[in-house]
């Protein structure tokens, strides 16, 4: 996950729907009093009387590159690291400071955490700069999610931010971190927060045992009472991992149900050929022949990668079939769902048909497919060298995607 995975992900009020998430017991470090509104004090210029030591740290980070950041960090003994925070936050607001200098900040503050977490936490607390204090408090916390998410989700409780509002993941981060207890464990997590619009999470890993089923069941019934809400990030991983262990099981808990976020069926493909190297494209030939299946489902999601990696897989499945009728099928439902309404998208599909006659049907489905939904219908840059080779004339072309 990139630098400074801090981000705004709820609004007022969430953390007192949530009861405090349900923790009880103490938090371990102390913990002061939220400051008021009329104490905050907001990031200042320098003064004249600043120790010049950390006037040219501050310079120094306003021209530095990401390459330089390590080197910098280095320059912060533990005993400096609030005067370098205090430097690098003097100025009219942290946006002036820099990308570069927000992840210094925030390095540094990890840092401080991972070797003493309750005098990192303290200072932070104390820090009369809010932008500044928020910055410590979001470092630390995901410091502390990497080894304690339960730990960090209490300690996040007790804070007021300047917009009543999570400035962390930590919620993805426990929820991730069930993965690895197994599906109960993971289901149970979903369930304790409210449901949100699911973001694309990263690879990550799961429980030997991991129910894949069961999750997946979960994870539909949350976005089913919902209104397709679910939880905070979903792994990108989840059903190429389900099909490494069982691509048949995943592939047909796919074929049965709506797609679960960031999980179509590509990935279930990707698990297939981990599963059995070589034979993915064997059995993805079958599918397209098996009436039992979800056509149109199936070949819209496979159709959704790069046009350079779609081509020979659509070439390859195309010559593998047995005769051209049913190669034109395959390649007139390709052709359709990947055109978006612009022949030239998908014109590959109609260059591998047999027949004019079977062109000018693809034609004739797409317009019809897109007018329906009042979208655009266009030839693109489709050339003359084309249609001729297609065996149709532009006059033609144009008549089947005007209907």
């Amino acid at each position: 996950m990139k630098p400074g995975r801090i981000i705004i992900i709820f609004t007022t009020g969430l953390l007192a729907g949530w009861g405090l998430y349900g923790l009880a017991g103490p938090v371990r470090p102390v913990i002061a009093e939220p400051s008021t509104k009329a104490d905050r004090t907001p990031i200042a210029k320098p003064t004249a009387k600043e120790d010049p030591r950390w006037s040219a740290f501050r310079e120094k980070s306003r021209k530095a590159d990401w390459g330089q950041m390590n080197a910098m960090l280095k320059e912060v003994v533990p005993g400096d690291r609030m005067a370098a925070l205090e430097a690098l936050a003097a100025r009219p607001g942290l946006k002036g400071i820099g990308t570069v200098a927000i992840h210094l900040m925030e390095k540094i503050t990890r840092e401080w955490a991972a070797e003493d977490l309750d005098g990192a936490w303290a200072a932070a607390q104390k820090c009369q700069n809010e932008e500044l204090r928020e910055v410590m408090m979001g470092a630390i916390l995901e410091q502390l999610a990497k080894t304690d998410p339960e730990r960090a989700l209490e300690m996040e409780s007790t804070q007021v931010f300047s917009n009543n509002g999570i400035k962390s993941n930590l919620i993805t981060m426990l929820q991730e971190s069930k993965l690895r207890s197994g599906a109960a464990d993971y289901i149970e997590s979903i369930k304790r927060f409210p449901a949100v619009r699911t973001s694309s999470g990263s690879d990550e890993e799961f429980a030997g045992d991991f129910d894949f089923k069961l999750a997946a069941d979960a994870v539909t019934a949350l976005q089913k009472a919902n209104d397709g809400n679910g939880p905070s990030s979903f792994p990108v991983n989840f059903m190429s991992e389900w099909a490494k262990k069982d691509p048949h099981a995943a592939f047909g808990w796919w074929a049965a149900n709506p797609s679960l976020p960031f999980g179509d069926v590509n990935k279930v493909l990707e698990g297939f050929e981990n599963h059995s190297p070589g034979s993915s494209t064997a059995w993805l030939v079958e599918k397209f022949q098996d009436p039992a299946m979800p056509r149109e489902k199936l070949i819209a999601e496979w159709v959704d990668i790069d046009i350079d990696d779609l081509m020979p897989k659509v070439n390859t499945i195309a010559a593998a079939l047995p005769d051209a009728q049913v190669a034109d099928a395959f390649l007139h439902d390709v052709f359709v769902a990947k055109s978006e309404g612009v022949v030239e998208a998908s014109a590959f599909a109609l260059t591998g048909m047999s027949s004019p006659e079977a062109r000018l049907a693809a034609l004739r489905a797409m317009a019809a497919k897109y007018k329906s939904v009042d979208e655009n219908v266009e030839m693109g840059e489709v050339t003359d060298e084309q249609l001729q080779a297609w065996g149709i004339t532009r006059e033609q072309a144009e008549k089947a995607i005007a209907k």
